[in-house]
Formats: structure tokens, sequence, C-alpha cells
């Protein structure tokens, strides 16, 4: 996938967490990002998809640090995303 969409996926994703009540992709990111707000979420699927897929050789003891360390307020609590968790 292109860069550009990989971002329009993460920046989904982080907007959504945000604010998952309102319409997080307005016509000023449709228009600056060249994505339409389905494309948008597709790839924030894509994203979320692939950061639940199991990192191969990694042992388990550094993943588990990795999110306590981010289920942390200091990073948002971004490992504790509903989205992410599989």
């Amino acid at each position: 996938f292109a860069p550009s969409r990989l971002a329009a996926g993460a920046l989904y994703l982080a907007r959504r967490h945000e604010c998952p009540e309102e319409d997080c992709w307005s016509p000023l990111l449709i228009q600056t990002s060249g994505y339409s707000h389905a494309e948008a979420k597709r790839a924030g699927e894509l994203v979320a998809e692939t950061v639940q897929e199991p990192l191969p050789l990694v042992g388990t003891k550094r993943l588990t640090a990795l999110t306590r360390k981010y289920a942390s307020p200091r990073y948002r609590e971004v490992s504790a995303m509903s989205c992410l968790r599989g």
C-alpha cells in the first residue's frame, strides 16, 4: 500500500478513538488526503488488522512489556484501544 494510505488509516483510527460519536473524516481531510471516508475507514481497518497479527520470533515478555507501556496514560492508552484488540 502507498505510505499515504497507511498514514490515512492510522489517522482515521486515531481520530475515531478521540471522537467515536462524530464523523471523524472531515471534508478538509478528504480534500487534503485524497481519500474518501470509506477509503480511510478501510485503510484504518487494515492497519488495525496488521497490528493485531502476532510478530514472528518475538518473545512474549517483550510484547507484554510493550502492551503495558502503551496502556499508560502517557501514551494515551493506545494498546488498550478496542479496535486494536483481537
